[in-house]
């Protein structure tokens, strides 16, 4: 396996728009740097960030089919491997559709669909094969939404979007992360420059551009307003939670726009296995770097049937990092950063049914399925930490009937005692978890977790305490 010390990116091109720039950022947080046409004043300043620079002359055309592959192939031979790949291509055709030609259609589909093609083959294929890697297209905003004006554009860059997407479901199973970003006008020297409206003339000329209405400041007031922003048309990564746990892992992770959908599926009952534990913590490790809002959800008619049992029938040391994994998951989700949605996707049983509890909202499937925290149906004490967890949700009555009395509750009933909070048919739980979470989306997440802490503090301190005292190996009498 190649060892070099540093992760290494590439730059498709460094000669134009947010390539210097990117590659500027890639060398400051410890890349080494393949670029694209980059001048020798640009290569002189990311070795002065400390990069090792490979720069590549002649590719800056990624639709051109030679171009990525050389990319790919200077990395492979310089470093060895490639962590990170970056690109942007894309010409613009103007015009209304009924006046267009075949040409014009062949000109953008060759700028904007055949570049991030080549680009996409040339970076997967190495990072497939090491097993890691992340891809970027930079594309447009007009692919998420009609383009007067530029139709032919339009539908081009959404279908690089969708072959992006397509492309990200492939290769997530390889540890292979592929995202698109769509930009809109931004305040940014190189877009300025790009859309040739560094002075007020080059102003007018694109405000008078088709899809814009003449001389109406468009472009000067969304440069002022916008301030650098990008619309996420696409920006999803699905992966297997690799890690240690290998390619088996019981977990994925997809990350669209500013939420991280987290599955749970070991294609029988969900059970919290140490190893699905380690995945659930390793996919909120994730989530956090993403600054994503969580949606955790599991596979169809169960969410989880608890603890592995097997775990407890073998004893020793195991027991304890698997209720120390659990307990610290759940004060996890209940002091997150950002908000959690759980949608709840059948049975929750045992700890299944704490990990409901621990989301700041609960999405309930309706359907014969049973809720409860049946410890002591199956002769276990209720651990202290778990107490604590149901105390904070549940409703005084069903925290007695539920956690000493192991009380059985159908959704409707579990829906009434504070397991859940909403409760829709299971074919509009996805579309129900995703709602839920999009409206999360938009609170002040600083605001959002300081107050979170607050109003949860006697809770959460609870539980510290009992995760310190009782799971030791002293606390649980393991020798």
């Amino acid at each position: 396996m190649n060892q070099h010390p540093r992760r290494v990116a590439i730059v498709g091109s460094g000669a134009f728009y947010v390539g210097p720039a990117a590659a500027r950022l890639l060398a400051r947080r410890g890349h080494d740097i393949v670029i694209g046409d980059a001048s020798d004043s640009l290569v002189a300043e990311l070795e002065s960030e400390g990069a090792a620079v490979e720069a590549v002359p002649g590719v800056s055309n990624l639709a051109d089919p030679d171009s990525a592959p050389r990319l790919a192939a200077a990395a492979l031979e310089r470093f060895g491997r490639i962590d990170s790949a970056l690109a942007f291509s894309g010409a613009i055709v103007t015009g209304r559709f009924v006046n267009s030609s075949l040409e014009d259609l062949r000109s953008v589909m060759h700028s904007c669909i055949e570049a991030p093609y080549h680009f996409l083959k040339a970076m997967a294929g190495p990072m497939i094969e090491q097993g890691d890697g992340q891809i970027l297209l930079i594309t447009s905003a007009s692919g998420a939404r009609p383009t007067p004006g530029a139709p032919l554009y339009s539908a081009a860059r959404a279908g690089a979007t969708m072959l992006a997407r397509n492309v990200a479901d492939e290769v997530a199973r390889n540890g292979v992360q592929v995202n698109a970003v769509g930009t809109n006008f931004m305040d940014f020297p190189e877009f300025i420059r790009a859309s040739g409206a560094e002075d007020p003339e080059g102003q007018d000329r694109v405000d008078g551009a088709p899809g814009a209405s003449r001389h109406d400041g468009r472009v000067r007031r969304l440069l002022h307003a916008l301030r650098g922003r990008v619309e996420p048309v696409h920006n999803r990564a699905v992966r297997g939670l690799r890690g240690r746990l290998g390619m088996s892992s019981p977990v994925s992770y997809e990350l669209e726009g500013p939420i991280a959908r987290i599955t749970m599926d070991d294609g029988k009952a969900n059970a919290l296995s140490i190893v699905m534990l380690e995945a659930l913590h390793e996919a909120l490790d994730r989530a956090e770097r993403d600054n994503a809002v969580l949606l955790i959800t599991g596979r169809e008619g169960c969410m989880s049937a608890g603890f592995d049992l097997k775990v407890f029938a073998a004893g020793g040391e195991e027991v304890l990092r698997m209720l120390q994994l659990g307990a610290t998951l759940y004060e996890r989700m209940l002091s997150f950063p950002t908000p959690v949605v759980v949608a709840c996707t059948g049975h929750a049983v045992a700890a299944g049914a704490f990990l409901v509890l621990s989301g700041d909202s609960r999405v309930g499937a309706d359907g014969p399925f049973q809720v409860c925290m049946n410890e002591v149906r199956i002769g276990l004490t209720m651990p202290w930490f778990a107490i604590e967890v149901a105390r904070q949700r549940l409703t005084p009555r069903d925290f007695d009937r539920g956690v000493i009395s192991a009380a059985r509750y159908t959704p409707q009933e579990a829906l009434e005692a504070g397991f859940l909070d909403e409760l829709v048919a299971p074919e509009q739980l996805a579309e129900a978890g995703m709602s839920a979470a999009s409206a999360l989306a938009e609170l002040n997440m600083a605001a959002h977790h300081a107050t979170k802490l607050r109003a949860r503090e006697g809770a959460l301190k609870a539980l510290r305490v009992a995760i310190e005292t009782e799971l030791t190996p002293e606390g649980l009498n393991i020798s």
